[in-house]
């Protein structure tokens, strides 16, 4: 439905899963006419001993995705909104008008696919919850899925992630007290403050700084994520310089 789509893991699964959603419909959701989840649960060839993909197995996976989805979605009334891997299958959930028309729409997309083990469910889903509540990143994901980001633009300049080096980090918060609680707690874990300012916004703001490594950077950033948040505050993002000197920051 959008063109906005991100990948992630879902940290908090019982076992590792990994999900790919469209995340620019959110706030277009729920559509009244399609009130019903739909899911053609796919089981995996080749899937890793933890329940994932393989490498061996994405040529196959890509071309069924490829096919099956957009045919699904050409027949009107599907709209495919994301998928889930893990514990041996993928799962792709489309949102439907007419849950009776899904099974038999799968069953001749799939007649492409005879090496694939399939099976189809359909339920009431009125609200989208599945949509929002299972697919859709949490606010901590964001932060991961951010942090990755910054990774991969210091990766396309050539950057070395081991390397330590000062990354400097940004929060936000709207009362004095919450903000000097806040810098007690990164001073004690070695941060070095570097300014304290008033946006234009009437937020308060600190940056800081500590040397460390790129590559380690979601044990660095998500405890100061939750530490803001556990306060009332915005965890603004980190950035670093890459080997030539560009910066790089996370958008938050």
């Amino acid at each position: 439905m959008s063109d906005r789509w991100t990948f992630y893991f879902d940290e908090q699964a019982e076992r590792p899963a990994s999900i790919y959603v469209d995340i620019g419909i959110v706030s277009t959701v729920p559509l009244a006419e399609y009130g019903h989840v739909a899911c053609l649960h796919l089981k995996l060839r080749y899937p890793s001993a933890d329940g994932l993909s393989l490498r061996q197995e994405f040529d196959d996976l890509m071309a069924l995705e490829d096919r099956v989805i957009p045919e699904l979605e050409a027949g009107g009334g599907m709209v495919h909104v994301g998928r889930r891997t893990g514990d041996g299958y993928r799962d792709f959930h489309l949102f439907v008008t007419d849950p009776d028309a899904f099974e038999p729409r799968v069953g001749a997309a799939m007649r492409s696919f005879p090496d694939y083990a399939f099976q189809t469910s359909v339920r009431a889903d009125p609200q989208w919850r599945v949509y929002l509540d299972t697919l859709y990143p949490s606010p901590e994901d964001f932060q991961r899925i951010g942090n990755r980001e910054v990774l991969a633009s210091l990766e396309r300049a050539g950057d070395d992630h081991d390397e330590v080096r000062p990354i400097d980090h940004a929060a936000k918060f709207s009362d004095a007290a919450s903000l000097a609680s806040f810098r007690v707690d990164v001073e004690r874990l070695g941060f070095a403050v570097t300014s304290q300012s008033t946006d234009e916004d009437g937020a308060l703001c600190l940056d800081f700084t500590r040397d460390d490594r790129p590559s380690e950077i979601n044990e660095v950033a998500l405890p100061l994520y939750r530490a803001a948040l556990a306060l009332g505050g915005q965890y603004d993002g980190w950035g670093c310089e890459v080997r030539d000197g560009s910066p790089a920051r996370a958008i938050n």
